[in-house]
């Protein structure tokens, strides 16, 4: 039959296209409890159940991604200001898994998982707390200010030595980040 489905002409290939009928789901997931002992224990359940939750990790994942990249611009505007140095807040970042570290480029680099692991650990919480909107993401980020530069930065100089409004601003913008993006 001409001008049919691919799938519908004998010879034509079935890539690029997929099966997601719910028993064809439960068939690949028979399939990988068979090839693979760790995926079994892992998938209790259907892979159909799984949508939701997998949605709602992705929705996670994006906001704590863009909150994580644009957080920091108060910071940086503040610094570019002020003529103090813009990466000074990265560096001091990066002081929380090197200490010791006094070289600028393994600081930077050390800053990046840093940054990251604490992004999704905050937007995680706030998701689980229900934060929905800008401005409640905003109040958030300022208590989680208070935690971050009241108390963990105790430990850290670096931390304790960068300027507290634009650090504050910060973490308000993060959470007004989140918080707009969890409610989408």
């Amino acid at each position: 039959m001409l001008g049919g489905p691919a799938a519908d002409r004998p010879g034509r290939s079935h890539i690029g296209r997929r099966d997601t009928t719910p028993d064809r789901l439960d068939q690949v997931e028979e399939e990988l409890e068979r090839s693979d002992a760790l995926l079994a224990a892992l998938l209790v359940t259907g892979l159909d159940r799984h949508r939701a939750s997998l949605s709602l990790a992705i929705r996670t994942l994006r906001a704590a991604a863009w909150a994580a990249a644009l957080s920091g611009i108060p910071s940086t505007l503040h610094a570019l200001a002020t003529g103090r140095a813009p990466l000074e807040a990265v560096l001091a970042a990066g002081s929380v898994l090197l200490p010791h570290e006094t070289n600028r480029v393994k600081l930077a680099a050390a800053a990046v998982p840093v940054h990251l692991a604490v992004s999704l650990a905050w937007t995680v919480a706030l998701d689980r707390a229900g934060v929905r909107t800008a401005r409640g993401g905003a109040l958030a980020g300022v208590a989680i200010a208070a935690l971050d530069l009241g108390v963990a930065a105790h430990a850290y100089p670096r931390v304790r030595a960068l300027p507290l409004l634009p650090q504050v601003l910060d973490h308000a913008a993060f959470g007004a980040i989140v918080g707009r993006l969890l409610g989408d």
